[in-house]
C-alpha cells in the first residue's frame, strides 16, 4: 500500500514539475516554445519510466513473495 501511495505522489510531483511550468513557458510566447515542448516531452519520459517500474516492481514482488522471500519495495515513502 506504501508503495502505491508513494507512485502516486511521484506520479502527481512528475505531473505538477512537468506540465505546469513547459504550459508556463509555452504560453510566454514562440521564441521559448521549443523549451516548453521538450520540458513536457522529458516529464512525460520520467511519468512513463515511472510507471514501468511500477509494473515491473510489482511483479518482481509477486514473485519474490511466491518463492516465499520477503521483499521490500525500494523508494518508498512510509505512509501507514
Amino acid at each position: 500500500m506504501n508503495f502505491h501511495l508513494s507512485v502516486t505522489v511521484y506520479f502527481l510531483g512528475l505531473l505538477l514539475l512537468g506540465v505546469l511550468p513547459g504550459a508556463f513557458v509555452l504560453s510566454i510566447g514562440r521564441a521559448l516554445a521549443p523549451l516548453g515542448v521538450a520540458w513536457m516531452v522529458l516529464s512525460g519520459l520520467g511519468i512513463l519510466i515511472l510507471l514501468i517500474l511500477d509494473f515491473v516492481l510489482i511483479i518482481v514482488a509477486a514473485v519474490k513473495t511466491s518463492d516465499g522471500t520477503r521483499f521490500r519495495y525500494p523508494l518508498t515513502i512510509r505512509f501507514v
